[in-house]
């Protein structure tokens, strides 16, 4: 028989992991999402998060959880868009699977001091970030790529990939797949955005 001390203790394990249940994002959502509260998150290929907002991100992986699109993650026309952010202000996050996209990252379209991935919050990511491709098996045993990870960034002083001073990445960052589209604004001259910016101490 459990102690009243320790069932107490089993229902509020029970609790948490029930309030962090995986969240599997099928259709469209305009919802921003955050690990802290969805668990893992996973965008299929027939979903997306699509959101307008500025200093926003869609989707933030502040937990030890992970963060897998096949779909599309957006935050366009707005100044100051942010894709997706790994957040470590809560401290190190130690069992994550990581980020993995084989779908698209876009914050393009107009404004300006854009971010397509941001690994902020002075603590250590311990954790994969992959763009990648996703493959699959023919019949006759070949294999061909179905899908291309790709990020769109728009706008002057804006980053494709940006690594914060202070904080860590410990695992693999992957930038493959269909690559990393960046254009300035739309008919300007300026030259000041960046492709991937690892701050250093």
């Amino acid at each position: 028989m459990l102690s009243a001390a320790a069932a107490a203790l089993l229902t509020a394990v029970m609790t948490v992991a029930a309030a962090n249940a995986d969240t599997t994002i099928t259709t469209q959502t305009s919802t921003e999402l955050l690990t802290s509260g969805s668990g893992n998150i996973i965008i299929d290929a027939t979903g997306a998060v699509n959101i307008t907002k500025n200093g926003v991100p869609a989707v933030t992986l502040n937990s030890n959880a992970s963060v897998t699109n096949n779909g599309a993650i957006s935050n366009t026309a707005t100044d100051g868009g942010v894709g997706v952010v790994i957040d470590t202000t809560s401290g190190n996050i130690v069992n994550s699977s990581g980020f993995s996209s084989t779908g698209n990252i876009d914050v393009g379209g107009t404004g300006t001091g854009k971010r397509g991935i941001v690994i902020q919050g002075g603590n250590t990511f311990y954790g994969p970030i992959t763009l990648t491709t996703l493959n699959a098996l023919t019949v006759t045993g070949a294999v061909v790529p179905t899908q291309q990870s790709a990020m769109i960034v728009q706008g002057d002083n804006s980053a494709a990939f940006l690594l914060l001073q202070g904080t860590k990445v410990t695992g693999n960052i992957f930038l493959s797949g269909g690559g990393i589209v960046q254009n300035a604004s739309v008919n300007s001259t300026a030259s000041n955005s960046i492709m991937v910016d690892l701050e250093v101490r």
